[in-house]
């Protein structure tokens, strides 16, 4: 092992990616999916019972949003309207 790598215990020469980021900041709370959407915390609760909403995780009892899912079920929510004849 040489000088540079020993001041840091995880390094093993270079050889393996860094780590990857941690995903809590791509997690949002039921009432920042609403805030987005402009939708009531109890709608987005709604959708969830009936399955209608965007994916969720359960984390015990947290339930949280991914971002990427939110923009998934923004993007498939678009209705894309005919131009006047």
């Amino acid at each position: 092992m040489n000088e540079s790598n020993t001041s840091n215990p995880n390094c093993d020469g270079g050889s393996s990616p860094p780590a990857p980021a941690p995903l809590h900041s791509d997690f949002l709370t039921e009432k920042d999916v609403a805030r987005r959407l402009n939708v009531s915390v109890g709608l987005v609760r709604k959708w969830r019972f009936h399955g209608t909403g965007p994916r969720y995780y359960k984390f015990g009892a947290a339930v949280r949003y991914a971002s990427t899912h939110l923009a998934e079920y923004q993007q498939k929510s678009l209705v894309v309207t005919k131009p006047a004849a």
